[in-house]
């Protein structure tokens, strides 16, 4: 029913002027953090003038800085202002975007509609992470499907390697600009803020961090949930202490999806666990880690760049490989020890060799064609500056 009134709404709205001075901002499914975060901060401390709005879906509005006009996803004031921003910046391709079969022929000319670039509006893309497993077009559901479409609203893509702009191109039919300036959410990874954090997260602040954070799969029970249930959590925080000194606290950072079902109760986070998801920016958790266990992640290829211990724990493996979502290259390439157990994982951690590690992580990223060296942020900020009406006064 909301869409009967929203689509018609945002078709109208895309036929009246450019609201100048304007950035709307979109993470996520209506969060507040990602690489739009980074943006929107650094936008706002150069040019505080500049009126900026941000889409929420029922988060936490405390959130968000004081500064910030906070829209709900998919209202009249939403479909205002993503329709009439002089930029809009969002983390995937486009805050109007999707992927259309042929069997369904009236989305395809909605989207078609809805997706068409309008003069005197410059839309950003971030994407939300290096690409390890299939993405869009390149996803085998997709794939396979016959005439499937998308219809990506933006202008001009970032990519902080290689890699991921070549993924680009091919997961999108991607043919348009990217941006190579590195990733804004990993600007904090250049920084050195640990304890401070710490404290904003309710971390201990005189315990080290080991974080359990996996990626998200079509069954939820193998999000993350199956395997936490598997990991000895006692074991590793005693192995890591025998290891790596110190005393550990155990953090579990799930998916948003996951973490609405431990919400209703189907998991019970016991004392031993951290809840990662109390607060909504995923870099600001992994500036505290000191040792990141993952996945299929792209959290993996972030964290890298802190040059501290990650490690894989897969026990999917095979069927995510060759069923669910595939590789663009082989994940035995990475620096990272794979374990498909706990006995594994343990193993792992036990034999875990730094010299050996750091010199694999450096291989790695000439192998990825890194460009990440912490100024991202900087970087976007004055390409947006040339689509600003401040710009032109200047």
């Amino acid at each position: 029913m909301r869409n009967f009134i929203f689509i018609p709404y945002t078709l109208i709205q895309l036929h009246l002027p450019i609201l100048k001075n304007t950035a709307f901002f979109r993470s996520f499914n209506g969060q507040y953090n990602d690489n739009p975060k980074y943006i929107s901060e650094a936008l706002h401390q150069k040019h505080p003038h500049i009126k900026i709005v941000w889409a929420i879906q029922d988060g936490k509005v405390e959130s968000f800085p004081d500064y910030v006009k906070v829209v709900r996803l998919r209202s009249k004031e939403y479909a205002r202002y993503i329709a009439r921003s002089q930029i809009v910046i969002d983390n995937y391709t486009g805050c109007r975007s999707n992927l259309v079969t042929k069997n369904n022929p009236i989305k395809r000319i909605i989207f078609k509609l809805l997706s068409k670039h309008r003069k005197g509006q410059f839309n950003l893309s971030t994407w939300h992470g290096t690409t390890l497993k299939h993405i869009s077009l390149d996803e085998p559901k997709f794939k396979n499907a016959k005439f499937c479409k998308g219809y990506f609203n933006t202008d001009l893509l970032i990519a902080g390697c290689d890699l991921t702009a070549n993924s680009f191109k091919t997961a999108f039919s991607w043919d348009k600009e990217i941006l190579m300036c590195g990733t804004p959410r990993n600007d904090i990874l250049f920084t050195n803020h640990k304890n401070e954090l710490k404290k904003k997260l309710h971390l201990p602040v005189d315990k080290k961090v080991v974080m359990f954070a996996p990626t998200f799969r079509d069954n939820i029970e193998m999000s993350g949930l199956q395997q936490l249930k598997n990991i000895d959590i006692d074991k590793l925080l005693s192995i890591l202490k025998d290891k790596f000194n110190g005393d550990w606290c155990f953090v579990f950072r799930s998916h948003n999806l996951v973490m609405s079902a431990i919400q209703k109760g189907s998991l019970k986070l016991n004392s031993k666990i951290i809840n990662g998801n109390e607060y909504e920016d995923m870099a600001e958790y992994l500036s505290c880690t000191d040792i990141l266990i993952t996945d299929y992640s792209s959290s993996m290829f972030d964290y890298m760049l802190t040059r501290k211990p990650c490690f894989l724990y897969t026990p999917d493996l095979f069927n995510y490989k060759n069923s669910e979502r595939g590789f663009y290259f082989d994940i035995e390439k990475t620096p990272f020890d794979i374990a498909q157990t706990n006995d594994e994982l343990i193993s792992n951690i036990t034999n875990f060799d730094f010299e050996c590690y750091r010199k694999k992580v450096e291989e790695f990223l000439v192998y990825i064609g890194n460009i990440e060296t912490g100024k991202a942020t900087d970087c976007i900020v004055e390409e947006l500056e040339k689509h600003l009406e401040i710009s032109k006064k200047q």
